[in-house]
């Protein structure tokens, strides 16, 4: 994206917190973002979640233990839907845990799009709520990345910016 895009010079994201976690390389990227998910206040809603990698192939670290992690993970939120943009990555996972998720009444949805977003942001817009993450899940573990709570203000132009590229609607 371009620093003078119309769809995001609208919208300026202060990104700043005093809620800063820092995942070290070899923690459990379990432990790291389930205070993040469980802070969403997700519950019977809908959860956005923007990270291109987050559906990697095996080579890339997306072998069966990650995407059960991510399926236990994703079912404690006990949202009703997850909105998740870019493309699908590994199409046998991303419906694995699709289907993980149906069974528990979850909606996954896989939104292609070009949106102006590059960074990884799980947001919550009814609770209006949401993190950054420096990495997806599957690097969370073995390399030196942070996670930051997103301030309100930020959510709800995130909200703008995801309504107004037709990935969320209320």
């Amino acid at each position: 994206m371009k620093a003078n895009d119309p769809r995001i010079n609208t919208q300026e994201l202060n990104l700043t917190s005093d809620n800063t976690f820092i995942a070290t390389p070899g923690s459990d990227f379990e432990l790291n973002i389930q205070p993040f998910l469980s802070g969403l206040d997700a519950e019977k809603k809908t959860v956005v979640i923007s990270d291109e990698y987050f559906f990697p192939t095996p080579s890339k670290g997306g072998d069966a233990t990650y995407y059960q992690k991510l399926i236990k993970l994703l079912l404690s939120l006990k949202c009703q839907r997850i909105v998740y943009t870019n493309h699908p990555g590994y199409p046998t996972a991303y419906q694995q845990v699709q289907v993980a998720l149906a069974a528990d009444g979850i909606v996954l949805d896989n939104i292609v799009t070009t949106t102006p977003i590059h960074d990884r942001y799980w947001i919550c817009p009814e609770s209006r709520k949401g993190f950054t993450t420096g990495t997806s899940p599957n690097g969370m573990a073995g390399k030196l990345s942070q996670i930051n709570w997103i301030p309100v203000e930020d959510v709800d132009k995130l909200t703008t910016i995801y309504k107004t590229e037709n990935v969320y609607t209320e």
